[in-house]
């Protein structure tokens, strides 16, 4: 399991790339926590798959994502 804390005070990008690159395996997980002053966003690299929201909807928000396999991601909150 991954923590990742944003903390930048301007846009920020993550990009969700595929299995083989992040070495996770099913059921792993990646929490994404912002404690900056502004946004941050998630992209998805070519062949992923993410259910879920994308867009985090306020400062100090957090989103889990989890991994299904076949790179296929759940994401959870806000």
């Amino acid at each position: 399991n991954t923590i990742i804390e944003l903390s930048n005070n301007s846009l920020t990008s993550i990009t969700i790339n595929a299995a083989t690159a992040t070495g996770k395996t099913a059921g792993d997980s990646v929490t994404i926590q912002i404690t900056g002053t502004y946004a941050a966003q998630l992209l998805v690299a070519s062949g992923i798959t993410l259910n879920g929201t994308l867009a985090f909807s306020a400062n100090a928000k957090i989103k889990t994502l989890i991994y299904r396999g076949s790179n296929v991601w759940s994401v959870l909150g806000g």
